[in-house]
Formats: C-alpha cells, structure tokens, sequence
C-alpha cells in the first residue's frame, strides 16, 4: 500500500485514504 507521491508529509501521519481527506486527526483512524 503505497500513498500517492502528491500527499504531504501529513500522510506519513495518517497512512490511510490521504488522496479522500487531506487531513483528518490521527483519532479517526481506529
């Protein structure tokens, strides 16, 4: 599961759909 080149270092935070929500807090991802 490779994240999209584009995604910011934010993705590195939330390794998850990045491309759907730009950010979203590390909480969300249960």
């Amino acid at each position: 599961m490779e994240p999209s080149r584009r995604t910011t270092c934010i993705d590195k935070m939330l390794p998850w759909h990045s491309e759907m929500h730009p950010y979203m807090p590390p909480i969300d991802r249960q």
